[in-house]
Formats: structure tokens, sequence, C-alpha cells
């Protein structure tokens, strides 16, 4: 039986000085080989440009890795951003956990482009 897709709860505010923090999370999460995690977005309120980059290069890289990253539960302002900034175009939105567990559970790898 596969475990389930590990959860992140994300914090109500991705500012420069939370990142640092959310990547050891991520860490302890996808230890020691994971390569696939759901980001539960239902109480984060603020994303400021690290935290979108923060889940721009978290998503290439477990896309590299042969697997995947899809967010949770956007609140309909996140939601909002992600959309005006292409994000969801690399980083898929689900309306809950469970429909972004299904998603990244049956993600296949995308080629590498070069």
């Amino acid at each position: 039986m596969t475990p389930p897709v590990p959860l992140l709860s994300a914090p109500a505010e991705w500012t420069v000085e939370r990142v640092p923090l959310v990547e050891a999370t991520v860490r302890g999460l996808l230890a020691p080989a994971g390569t696939r995690l759901v980001v539960d977005l239902s109480a984060t309120t603020f994303l400021a440009s690290a935290g979108l980059t923060f889940l721009i290069h978290l998503g290439k890289r477990l896309a590299d890795a042969g697997g995947g990253l899809a967010l949770a539960n956007p609140t309909a302002a996140v939601l909002k951003l992600l959309r005006a900034v292409g994000l969801t175009r690399v980083l898929p939105a689900f309306d809950s956990v469970e429909e972004a567990r299904a998603f990244v559970s049956a993600a296949r790898p995308i080629p590498s482009r070069p």
C-alpha cells in the first residue's frame, strides 16, 4: 500500500522570514526521498514573492525528481494572485486536500524541455 502524500499546512503569511521555517518543515515531510507533496493554503492570507518563489522552486524540484506538488484550499484572494502570476498552470490548485492528493498521486513526470 502506498503511503498518503504528505500535507504541508501553510502559514498564514508567507514572508521572507517564514520561508526558512517552511523549508525545514518540507524537508521533514519529504525525508528521506519523498517526491510528492500537497500544500494546504486554507490559512494563508498573504503570499509574498518569497513564498511564491519557494513554491515554484519546490514544484520544479519535485517534478524533476519524478513527483509533483499540488495546492489545496486556496482562499479567493490567494487563488486570484496565483492566477494573476500564472502559477496555476505549473502548480495546480484544488478545492480540497483529497483532490490535490489524488492529482499528485496520479501525476506523471513532465518531460524536461531543452
